[in-house]
């Protein structure tokens, strides 16, 4: 294997952890911080969330905002990480079928 196509695997690699560890890690984090952060004070002297509504109110409100974070943030880290797969993996394609890569104007003329 060529180097390109071993660094085609480690992204792959790395794009099927996210999907398999880490999203399911971080909405058990989500769900379990959105029980817990009512409780915390704010910031600039407020009082905490669980004095200014109900729990259950406070519970939803917090968990609907860190889970649209959450989706978020993925979209954009799983966007990033299949656009470098697919970068590498036209890389590749251009090595196999030995196609000139051209950098600038002044190549293409030649």
């Amino acid at each position: 294997m060529t180097e390109k196509e071993n660094e085609l695997k480690k992204k792959q690699i790395a794009l099927r952890k996210v999907y398999t560890l880490n999203i399911p890690l971080s909405i058990l984090f989500v769900l379990a911080f959105s029980f817990v952060d009512p409780y915390l004070p704010r910031k600039g002297g407020k009082p905490p969330m669980i004095e200014v509504m109900d729990y259950s109110t406070a519970v939803i409100q917090s968990g609907v905002l860190l889970f649209i974070i959450l989706l978020i943030s993925y979209y954009w880290i799983i966007s990033k990480k299949k656009k470098e797969i697919e970068k590498i993996e036209r890389e590749i394609h251009i090595e196999k079928k030995g196609v000139k890569k051209y950098n600038s104007i002044s190549n293409f003329r030649q």
